[in-house]
Formats: structure tokens, sequence, C-alpha cells
């Protein structure tokens, strides 16, 4: 298993609203931001549980760049589906090959062995 990171869009999938139980689990979107650019157009689903992540990622979801919550969630994969995973921007919305089974943070950077998008991600799994 590797690490990769994606670009957080400020789109909530699910409970953006509530207040989050200890241990519920929030879906986000995650994807590139279509105010900067669009490179790939594809996206995946974040599960957060902690309720400090989920908090920062509604904050970078509220107030943007000016959050202080970087822009690049860093996650651990796990091949094969969950059920959940899928690129929502896609037609018909279809589902990942793959999982994310750990939440690292959010970050500004990330060094490119860890760069990665969700069909990149896709092409090859297992180097992932």
């Amino acid at each position: 298993m590797r690490i990769f990171t994606g670009v957080v869009v400020a789109v909530v999938f699910l409970l953006a609203g509530s207040p989050v139980a200890a241990q519920e689990t929030v879906w986000f979107v995650v994807a590139e931001n279509p105010i900067i650019q669009i490179a790939h157009g594809d996206s995946y689903l974040l599960p957060l549980s902690r309720p400090e992540d989920i908090a920062d990622a509604r904050r970078r979801i509220a107030e943007g760049p000016d959050s202080g919550v970087g822009s690049i969630a860093t996650v651990t994969i796990a091949v094969g589906g969950d059920g959940f995973n899928r690129d929502v921007r896609g037609a018909g919305t279809p589902a990942w090959s793959w999982h994310v089974i750990g939440f690292g943070g959010f970050g500004d950077f990330a060094i490119e062995l860890c760069d990665g998008w969700p069909t990149f991600v896709e092409q090859d799994v297992q180097a992932f």
C-alpha cells in the first residue's frame, strides 16, 4: 500500500450540516477545484470519522483557501471496492476498484511519489 493525495473540492456528499456523533462516518467528495483548473475531471469519496477531521473538511469547504486547512487530502488506499467509493463526477458514477482505508490529514504539499488522482490510481491500483 502506498499513500496518495487528492485535492479537496468544496462539495459535501453526506451529512454536511448535521452534528457528528462519535465515530459517525461523514463522506466528502474529493476532486479538483473547478474554479482553478480541471485537468482530470474525476473524484473519489473520502470517509472521515474523527470529529476534528470532519471539522477541518467542513471548514475548508466553508472558507476555502483562507481556512488554514490544506487542499490536499492524504489517504491510504486498498485494492477492492467497498460499495461506496466511486467517481461521482463521472457519467453513471462508476465505482472504483479501490477504496480509502486511512486518512493522514490535509496538507498544502506532498512529495511527487504520493501524487495521484483517481483515474491514475485505477490504472494500476497495486502500485499505490
